[in-house]
């Protein structure tokens, strides 16, 4: 998959990222995704992750849901 032109992996990555609610309308294929990247960005933002575990993690969700 390629990024789209606003350069994010996802089309509702920018949501997760500022860790707003699901979107209404979401996939069942795309629901756990956001959930997960959501809490990456959540942990990373926290300090809980560093950028090299949190783009090798968003990297092994973008695979799974690609």
């Amino acid at each position: 998959m390629s990024a789209p032109e606003s350069g994010y992996a996802f089309p509702w990555e920018k949501e997760a990222m500022q860790g707003a609610e699901m979107p209404d309308g979401l996939s069942i294929h795309d629901q756990p995704a956001y959930l997960s990247l959501r809490t990456v960005y959540h942990d990373f933002h926290e300090k809980r992750l560093r950028r090299e575990t949190a783009s090798a993690e968003k990297r092994r969700i973008l695979a799974a849901w690609d």
